[in-house]
């Protein structure tokens, strides 16, 4: 671990020296000397020892990987840095106390009554000890200083700074014997090259190709095999290969173009001019590919001016960077992705195993795999792992490899953390410190993390800067630091819909390693004493820590006083001296706690930014000291079941920005100095169900951006509502009982969002929140100010848009004015007419307003409710909507269905309630000039009563996946003999069917089989023979399984069969059934058929095999629920069975669970079967069985 700390020892120390800067500005200075004398005089002189140091950085920061006294020096600095931010930190605490001093002085004087504040604060600074403390950190910083003499480390700008650590040089040449698994992404970056398509090229015609990924992916090794291949040779007359780096110098690399294509040239001209025109005069009608290998600069005019060669040319890009990407592609990026673990494996035993022979050492293969696997998909790692490795057959080294941390390895044969450390280096400051953090907060395994807590950490550590000149809100900062890491590829961006911004952040283990590694000391992992020495003051961070079944001690914590965050899960007690000797906490995340209180102590936490007690259900009330932590920033209180009231004083809390009751469901109230907290952005009261109000002054909360009120019971919005001018986002959804809003709204200049379903039928006049993003729903009104011409200036509308109240429209040019055609940005959209105004609709309107609210062609999913027209438009079903993949068609009065099969794309048909259609023809699949639904996968076809035929089954849909017929009385299954690639059918309500008929066994692709609630059913003969799953749900009459045997079902699940007495017929047939469930089948007294003979034939010629049961003798898996009369099992089962799942079976609860002794739960009797589960009584498993 040392080495990897010593390389990286700055840790973003010109952030936290920045940071001190900014704090200690005049004023600030000036405050400091009117409340304590002799103080501000210290604080000016620490300030200028900090911007003398900070001018070393840059040069240290360089010399660090080469030089280990300057790493020395740097660590020593970061140390003496830390302890001067805390100092800072407890100076600006109490800078903002004086308000509240001065406060309590004022009412002192009123009252003539002495307070024990004024005493507090007369006596605050000499308790402190700030001047002296001051003083003292400064001439530490001081010594220091002058020990970089020594080093002879000198001033440098930022723009001066060298990065360390460089790449080497890399060229076109490439052994393809050692590449595994880029087959594909190969014809992709080929086929891209060579491309006839210059439609998206600049005016020259010279087309940009950029391949993005994280350090190690094997980015080069891609553009190698592309610049290699012989479609690329024989497409390009002239090829060269530049290695760019980080120094992006127009000059060298124009030399390097010159010296491949322009015969005799001179590699010492300095006339840029002359080496370009030479150029250009070289390739003049000459199709020119140039690759630029491992590009950093994102100065779209620096690499314009190579851009050489006759239209056709191409420019190949490899960068780490997605913003590099974005402004030199002038095609869709490549981003590349790690390999499978298969081509893992391959790439490692080539280098690992001598000629790649695995099976020569099989005792190492397991180890190896592990190893592999460790790497996740991250080529480099595999190459440098395997390549430690090669000829090596101690299993003892191969397990030492495994257990090592990347910076375990040897430095001189390890690739890996240089590699990922240069995008290390690359960042800028302010960055540093947030990358090397997130290795406490995204944790290797586990699901992402949200972006919005990622921020809200970051500002609890002081990480974010704010910028100078501008008034961006801090949070906005930090979703640009979190864009700058993704676009870096040092943060992965993940959808995520458990998150409220529907995104998560996760990083790839290595590059979690990385951050690791750059935290070196300031990380603290309890349990690894040993691996810390006596580095435990030096620990900001550690590990979260667990209290479920472990013998942790908070005796553990004590030595840790320096500690800046810390986050514990499923705790019973924090002790009062926890909050005292660890007094610099930033960040404190309580989760899942069983505690009752917090102690006073909490208050001593004077530089607490961020705290978090998510699910801490019997905790009732904060402690009174909480409103003390005048640094506090978050506040969350999630989940927080018996809290019962927030603290009266909270309004003192006025650097809170983040404040988050959700489900806090026994709060009735919020205090009147909640809207004092001048600062919050963000107030979620999200399912407060006891809280019927909010504040009649919320108005007051003039910063505020984000207000979610969902859930609750208000009846109303106070009118103060609209002097919220910063907010974005308006949360309402599920706020049921909300029959009143303010007067006019249209004050929120600034809302993006707005959230709920009801809402918009009170609330007039929309069109004038022009920013508006994110809408849900608009119903229709027909009084001024809520026709649907309101959405014409809605120009942003993105995601899911419901229209409802279309009846509503009686004038088409109203239609037209929405310009739905022109909201880009809406995927999902529904349009909704009222089924129950049919008679007073004007005729054939609907058809005109349907037609004018043609959506874009970038929708994705389109659903139509209660149409009444005779036809529908052209527009549903033009083949330009090439993106549309979900379409559901709902209690529609129509005969003739649109063309859907002209729709490219289409995955997913639904038809619902369309009671007057009658036949699905040839129209339904498109012209003819292609094949219909190319790509459909379901459709459905649910409550059509009148259905009666199905035509053009057997050329147009023969492809389709799924198939759910449900309630369409008339309709004949035969049609469905075609359907040869059905994998799925669902067949429901359809009480006309007796039978299957023999259309079924022509579905040879057919592996599920759901028939439903069809009470005249008695038959299943002709069942396809592939059939793998069968589900029967209420068909009372099936007595009888086929009685030929199946060779491939394997599971059956027998449901809400409520007379039958015994099991049917037939299932000793199922000789590969493996998984039986039974299913609220309250008259079954037995799983032995009485009418079953007492031999049978084994399958394998033994006649006298004797099966007591009707059961298969390969059941693996019994799943038996809401079967009271069952009172035992055949006892061969409870010796064959895997799995067993008993629920509400009250005889064999009691036939087959004892008491345990002392009372304390229940044992089983039955011992054979190793996964067993009485749901609610009694549980053992040995591993999950599927």
């Amino acid at each position: 671990m040392d080495s990897a700390i010593a390389k990286v020892a700055d840790a973003g120390l010109s952030s936290l020296f920045q940071a001190m800067f900014d704090t200690l500005t005049p004023n600030f200075l000036q405050s400091l000397g009117f409340l304590f004398g002799g103080v501000e005089g210290e604080a000016h002189k620490l300030k200028e020892t900090l911007s003398r140091i900070q001018a070393l950085l840059n040069d240290a920061e360089a010399r660090q990987i080469k030089d280990e006294s300057v790493r020395l020096w740097l660590r020593e600095l970061k140390d003496a840095a830390y302890d001067a931010e805390d100092i800072v930190d407890e100076v600006e605490y109490q800078v903002l106390l004086r308000p509240k001093i001065e406060g309590a002085q004022m009412q002192t004087r009123k009252r003539k009554l002495t307070d024990s504040v004024s005493d507090f604060a007369s006596s605050s600074s000499s308790n402190l000890k700030l001047g002296p403390r001051i003083k003292e950190i400064r001439e530490r910083l001081e010594e220091i200083e002058r020990r970089s003499n020594h080093l002879h480390l000198k001033a440098m700008l930022e723009s001066e700074r060298l990065v360390p650590g460089k790449r080497h040089p890399t060229s076109s040449i490439i052994d393809e014997s050692i590449v595994f698994g880029r087959e594909a992404d190969r014809e992709k970056v080929v086929g891209l090259l060579t491309s006839d398509d210059d439609s998206s090229a600049a005016n020259s015609g010279i087309q940009v190709v950029p391949i993005c990924g994280m350090g190690g992916l094997g980015k080069t090794t891609l553009a190698q095999l592309a610049y290699k291949d012989e479609r690329v040779v024989k497409h390009f007359e002239v090829k060269v290969w530049i290695y760019v780096s980080e120094d992006f110098d127009l000059m060298r690399l124009t030399r390097a173009i010159a010296e491949s294509v322009v015969p005799g040239s001179n590699p010492h001209l300095t006339n840029l001019d002359a080496i370009q025109v030479s150029i250009m005069e070289a390739l003049k009608e000459k199709r020119f590919l140039l690759v630029l290998d491992d590009v950093w600069t994102e100065d779209f005019d620096d690499w314009h001016k190579l851009m050489f060669g006759a239209r056709g040319s191409r420019i190949l890009v490899t960068t780490r960077s997605r913003r590099v990407s974005s402004n030199m592609g002038t095609v869709t990026t490549h981003f590349l992705q790690g390999l499978s673990y298969d081509d893992c494996w391959s790439l490692f035993k080539r280098r690992a195993f001598v000629d790649g022979d695995s099976d020569a050492n099989p005792d190492l293969v397991k180890i190896g795999k592990e190893i592999v696997n460790k790497c996740n998909g991250l080529p480099l790692a595999v190459k440098t792992l395997g390549g430690l490795l090669c000829s090596v057959v101690d299993v003892v080294r191969w397990e030492k490899i495994l257990k090592s941390e990347i910076w375990d390895l040897p430095e001189e044969r390890n690739d890996i953390l240089p590699a990922l450390r240069l995008s290390y280096h690359h960042l800028p400051p302010h960055l540093k410190r947030c990358f090397a953090y997130c290795a406490c907060l995204i944790n290797k395994g586990w699901d992402g993390v949200g972006g919005n807590e990622l921020i809200l950490k970051w500002m609890a550590q002081g990480f974010i800067q704010p910028k100078k000149g501008t008034s961006e809100q801090m949070e906005d900062i930090g979703m640009e630091y979190l864009a700058d890491l993704v676009s870096r590829s040092l943060l992965n961006c993940e959808e995520d819909e458990d998150t409220d911004e529907g995104l998560c952040y996760t990083m790839h283990d290595l590059t979690h390693d990385l951050a690791r590694s750059v935290l070196g000391a300031d990380f603290w992992k309890i349990g690894d004493e040993k691996l810390h020495g006596n580095n435990a003051e030096k620990a900001r961070y550690m590990s979260d820590v667990c209290f479920d079944g472990t013998s942790y001690s908070f005796d553990d914590f004590y030595c840790l006083k320096n500690l800046r965050a810390l986050s514990l899960f499923q705790t019973e007690n924090i002790p009062a001296a926890l909050f005292i000797k660890l007094r610099h906490i930033r960040t404190l995340y309580l989760d899942e706690c069983y505690i009752t209180e917090l102690p006073e102590s909490i208050g001593d936490l004077l530089q607490l930014r961020c705290l978090h007690l998510s699910y801490c259900t019997p905790i009732e009330r904060l402690p009174k000291s909480t409103t003390r932590l005048y640094n506090l920033q978050t506040l969350v209180l999630k989940s927080c079941g018996e809290l019962v009231e927030v603290p009266e004083s909270i309004g003192d809390l006025l650097q809170l920005r983040y404040l988050d009751l959700s489900h806090c469901t026994n709060i009735e109230r919020l205090p009147e100095s909640t809207t004092r907290l001048y600062n919050l952005q963000t107030l979620i009261l999200r399912s407060c169900q006891k809280l019927v109000e909010v504040p009649e002054s919320i108005g007051d909360l003039l910063q505020l951006r984000y207000l979610d009120l969902s859930g609750m019971k208000i009846e109303r919005l106070p009118e103060s509502t609209t002097r919220l001018y910063n907010l974005q986002t308006l949360d309402l959804s599920e706020c049921w009982g909300l029959v009143e809003l303010p007067s006019d709204l249209s004050n929120l200049v600034n809302l993006r969002h707005l959230s709920n379903p009801s809402l918009v039928s009170i609330l007039s006049r929309i069109g004038t929140l022009k920013g508006l993003q994110t809408l849900g729903h608009f119903n229709v009104g027909k009084e001024i100010g809520r026709g649907i011409n309101e959405l014409k200036d809605l120009i942003h509308l993105r995601g899911y848009l419901c229209i409802s109240e279309l009846e509503n429209v009686v004038n088409v040019e109203e239609a037209k004015e929405a310009q739905l055609k022109t909201k880009q940005k809406i995927d999902c959209l529904e349009l909704q007419w009222k089924c129950d105004s049919v008679e007073s609709r004007q005729e054939g309107i609907e058809e005109e307003v349907l037609n004018a609210l043609e959506p874009h062609t970038n929708l994705k999913e389109l659903e139509i409710e209660g149409y009444c027209g005779v036809r529908f438009p052209t527009w549903l079903g033009d083949s330009s909507f090439s993106k549309l993949t979900h379409v559901r068609l709902r209690k529609c009065r129509c005969r003739l269905l649109p063309p859907f099969g002209r729709l490219p794309s289409l995955q997913h048909l639904t038809l619902n309630d369309l009671h007057e259609l009658k036949k699905v023809g040839r129209e339904f699949y498109g012209d003819g000039t292609m094949t219909g639904f190319p790509p459909l996968e379901k459709l459905s076809f649910d409550s059509m009563p009148d259905l009666e035929e199905l035509s053009g089954l057997e050329s147009d849909i023969r492809h389709i996946r799924e198939i759910v017929i449900s309630n369409c009385t008339k309709l004949s299954l035969s049609s469905l003999r075609y359907l040869t690639s059905l994998s799925r059918l669902e067949i429901r309500d359809c009480s006309n069917i007796t039978s299957l008929g023999n259309g079924l066994q022509h579905l040879t692709s057919l592996q599920s089989l759901v028939i439903a609630y069809c009470p005249e059913l008695t038959s299943l003969t002709c069942l396809p023979k592939g059939l793998q799953r069968l589900l029967l749900k209420r068909c009372p009459k099936i007595h009888s399984l086929p009685e030929e045997p199946s060779t491939t079902l394997s599971h059956l699940r027998i449901s809400m069969f409520p007379n039958i007495t015994s099991l049917p017929n037939g299932l000793q047939h199922l000789t590969s059934l493996q998984s039986l469930e039974i299913v609220y089948c309250p008259e079954l007294t037995s799983l032995t058929n009485v009418d079953l003979p007492a031999t049978l034939d084994d399958g394998l010629g033994n006649s006298n095999y004797s099966n007591p049961t009707c059961l298969p003798k390969g059941l693996q898996k019994l799943t038996l629920e809401y079967c009271p009369k069952i009172s035992s099992l055949p006892e061969e089962l409870l010796t064959t069975l895997r799995s067993l799942y008993i629920k509400k079976c009250p005889l064999l609860e009691e036939k087959y669970l004892v008491v345990a002794e002392g009372g304390n739960g229940y044992r089983c009797k039955i011992s054979d079967i190793p996964n067993i589960t009485f749901e609610g009584y009694y549980y053992k498993g040995v591993g999950w069985f599927g």
